[in-house]
């Protein structure tokens, strides 16, 4: 875990208030599908917790949605601009090798965490479908990448089709298959409750060390509690209460 300047290469809007900012440089360590960076960002206190959308030995990308002062900020970040970088943090979804097909669902800006995951899957020839949500259409994004990694891509507007990616899961008739999952709580806690797998929690992490209590959750096993910003952000299911 380092902290270094990344140089803003481009900070895109991709559907209403959803945004793509890729950063130019270098981690030092590998990045596993799942981590995370803190953000500084000029005149705000702390920093800002960001899934790792992409990366490679160049660069990395992080996927944002303006829902606050300090996501309006980011939105107004010129190419060109440096900003400080703490990362990668925390504990990404492992790559479990199994001949069965596994399921990746994201809901909202939950393929922050998904999209890189189906990467990696891909690169070790591990079947996969990924099930996305979106509120609407005009809030959808980045469709057209998702079907070059699985051509069986499958979609559920909320607003048009009353669908869920939940709804998709149910129509697969998935069993015992693992899942993988980042999106909205709700959808969580029914993949948490109803299918074994790996799930990626959001959370207000102030120092992504462990040491603020700023993430706690607890564990099922009653052994107490731990922070999401470094026993997570993925978590098995079952593992802990949120």
């Amino acid at each position: 875990m380092l902290e270094k300047d990344f140089r803003i290469a481009s900070n895109i809007k991709l559907a209403n208030d959803t945004y793509l900012m890729k950063l130019e440089g270098k981690f030092d360590i590998v990045a596993n599908p799942g981590q995370y960076v803190l953000i500084s960002l000029d005149n705000f206190f702390l920093r800002r917790p960001f899934a790792i959308f992409d990366c490679n030995d160049n660069y990395f990308t992080i996927l944002y949605k303006h829902v606050g002062r300090g996501t309006k900020a980011m939105t107004k970040l010129e190419t060109g601009t440096k900003i400080s970088v703490l990362g990668p943090l925390g504990h990404g979804f492992p790559i479990v090798t199994t001949s069965k097909k596994v399921y990746l669902v994201s809901g909202g800006v939950g393929l922050a965490s998904i999209y890189l995951l189906a990467k990696k899957l891909k690169e070790n020839n591990i079947p996969f479908n990924i099930l996305v949500g979106f509120n609407s259409k005009d809030e959808s994004y980045y469709l057209d990448e998702l079907k070059k990694l699985d051509n069986n891509l499958q979609i559920a507007y909320f607003k048009e089709d009353n669908l869920t990616p939940i709804d998709l899961l149910k129509q697969t008739n998935v069993k015992d298959e693992l899942v993988y999952a980042c999106g909205p709580l709700g959808m969580l806690k029914q993949i948490d409750e109803n299918y074994n797998g790996y799930i990626s929690l959001e959370a207000r992490m102030g120092c992504g060390y462990g040491i603020c209590n700023g993430c706690p959750v607890k564990k099922r096993d009653g052994s107490g509690a731990v922070g999401v910003c470094k026993a997570g952000p993925v978590f098995k299911t079952k593992e802990v209460i949120f």
